[in-house]
């Protein structure tokens, strides 16, 4: 990496506290393509594990209601779930915002937003 140099509005050098980045263990990326629906009739959902866990991926609609879930499976680094915009039940959703959830030993992870057009 590059030293960064901070300069104060006199000129004068500001101090800079460097701090190690550290790599996300775990990771929910955004789906693609999003929105999908009308010429892309399903979208990839891709996640990035460090240790081997249960995981599971589980859709809810606007309201807060479960509609869709992937099982749990256990599984290390990059992953991908495809979604055809169906629920659990194999009904076709309608148009609108839903959220997609990254549960890591059934627990609650990183929630992302999806759009879904019809």
């Amino acid at each position: 990496y590059s030293p960064v140099i901070a300069i104060d509005t006199d000129n004068s050098s500001l101090p800079v506290i460097y701090s190690n980045i550290s790599t996300q263990r775990y990771g929910l990326l955004q789906n693609s393509p999003n929105p999908f629906g009308r010429a892309n009739t399903s979208t990839e959902i891709n996640f990035v594990i460090a240790k081997t866990a249960l995981v599971e991926v589980k859709i809810y609609n606007i309201q807060g209601q479960l509609v869709k879930q992937f099982k749990r499976q256990k599984v290390k680094g990059k992953n991908n779930i495809k979604w055809n915009g169906k629920d659990d039940k194999g009904d076709i959703l309608t148009s609108g915002v839903y959220f997609y959830q990254l549960c890591i030993d059934k627990k609650p992870y990183q929630t992302k937003k999806l759009l879904l057009i019809r």
